[in-house]
């Protein structure tokens, strides 16, 4: 069985179920030896209605039978930032607001409307930089499908019904999470990549550790700096490489921002830029984002929220195929005397 065998925690209504996530090189037989009792192998068939002696598709998720309640913890996640109209559906409840601070059980679906943002975060394990956190970017939605602990592993599951979700890479203990659409499965470990849904399509693009991308029975090993488009019913692309970062040139380092005027280095190969202003330097909570087809941005207004520690902007080039690049360095706005808190 290969080591990257996830073991998950969804949520139903009495007891806990554990899945997992077929991946290249799995069966059943392995996961029953994986759980210590080989006899089990008929009972993980019996509980998927997998036909005797078969083998399920890659990248299905496959139930286990129960696992002690002491083996497992199951989480909930956590709105840890909210910019916009951004509301959370908990399961039998209607819609409400979602603001920083609010718990998030599984079966939760959380959607950004226009110009709104937010960041989830997910399963943690302890530490205090031990978790998994996700950037929703706008007109986006995501049900949190579980998120749970074992030992010193941790897992989340998630589900993008539309929209674009980056989840930003672990800064200690990386854990694993998989991001399903309608057109595939996307996972690794660590975050650092991006999943968007497109029509009838899903892209996924790894930042800052190689992923597996999954889809209509086939695997394709994504690395760092590397992209694959899944389209509903096909296998995964073979992966493409991502353009590199472009370089902030206005304003300049230590210039006040008297009027919204941003500039950058062209980038071989880019059809258009991604800009993103955040209000925290690890952009873990992005306020504003545009994207335009040269290498400067004007907008005319400029709305961006006053009680914030500070601001901060970067841009990223994305290709004629659609494939969003590396962003740039971040770079602090200072704003004019005055201006701000």
């Amino acid at each position: 069985m290969t080591p990257a065998l996830l073991l998950l925690l969804l949520a139903p209504a009495v007891q806990a179920a554990e899945f997992v996530v077929m991946r290249l090189g799995d069966t059943v037989e392995a996961m029953a030896q994986e759980l210590g009792e080989p006899g089990l192998a008929d009972d993980i068939r019996t509980l998927n209605q997998i036909e005797p002696d078969a083998q399920p598709a890659i990248g299905s998720l496959i139930e286990l039978p129960s696992a002690p309640e002491s083996a497992i913890h199951e989480q909930q996640g956590m709105v840890l930032n909210a910019h916009g109209d951004v509301s959370a559906k908990l399961p039998g409840l209607d819609d409400q607001p979602a603001g920083p601070g609010l718990e998030l059980p599984p079966g939760t679906t959380v959607c950004t409307g226009p110009a709104s943002y937010a960041t989830l975060r997910l399963a943690r394990s302890g530490g205090s930089l031990d978790h998994d956190d996700v950037n929703l970017l706008s007109e986006t939605c995501l049900t949190l499908v579980a998120a749970f602990s074992r030992e010193a592993e941790r897992s989340s599951v998630i589900r993008v019904e539309q929209g674009s979700i980056a989840i930003r890479a672990a800064d200690d203990l990386p854990g694993t999470i998989v991001v399903e659409t309608d057109s595939g499965i996307t996972t690794g470990r660590g975050g650092g990549f991006r999943v968007s849904r497109e029509t009838g399509a899903t892209r996924t693009e790894a930042l800052d550790a190689p992923v597996a991308v999954l889809g209509a029975g086939q695997e394709v090993q994504v690395g760092a700096g590397q992209g694959s488009r899944t389209i509903t019913g096909e296998a995964p692309s073979a992966p493409v490489d991502l353009l590199l970062g472009a370089t902030p040139q206005r304003p300049q380092i230590d210039q006040a921002l008297r009027r919204p005027d941003f500039g950058w280095s062209a980038v071989e190969g880019a059809l258009g830029y991604r800009v993103e202003i955040a209000a925290a330097g690890d952009f873990s909570a992005v306020v504003h984002a545009d994207s335009v087809p040269d290498t400067t941005w004007l907008p005319q207004t400029l709305f961006l929220p006053y009680r914030v520690e500070g601001l901060w902007w970067r841009v990223a080039a994305f290709d004629r195929v659609g494939f969003l690049g590396y962003p740039s360095e971040p770079r602090e706005i200072v704003l004019p005397a005055g201006v701000g808190p």
